[in-house]
């Protein structure tokens, strides 16, 4: 499902403007964002879809095929996500 696909949903199903659909839609998507951006440990949840979660990925050393040359890959932050129950079942 896209952005705009989502806006097309709510102004069928919430009979809502296109405008404000699209307002709703871009301010849903500023706070999941947002709740994401806090760093590790944050995580947005939805009830029977799922839980995003912040957590960060160790640094390591990756070998390159072609010229061996040994690489670091620094520590950074992933998003990992769990399935929740509703979504599970289907």
């Amino acid at each position: 499902m896209t952005k705009k696909d989502m806006v097309a949903r709510l102004v069928k199903e919430v009979k809502l403007s296109t405008k404000d659909a699209t307002a709703v839609v871009n301010q849903f998507i500023i706070d999941f964002k947002d709740s994401l951006s806090k760093g590790v440990g944050s995580q947005a949840k939805f009830v029977g879809i799922g839980t995003w979660k912040v957590y960060e990925r160790k640094a390591t050393t990756k070998k390159n095929i072609k010229t061996k040359e040994i690489m670091f890959i620094p520590a950074k932050n992933a998003i990992q996500f769990k399935a929740g129950s509703d979504v599970k079942k289907e």
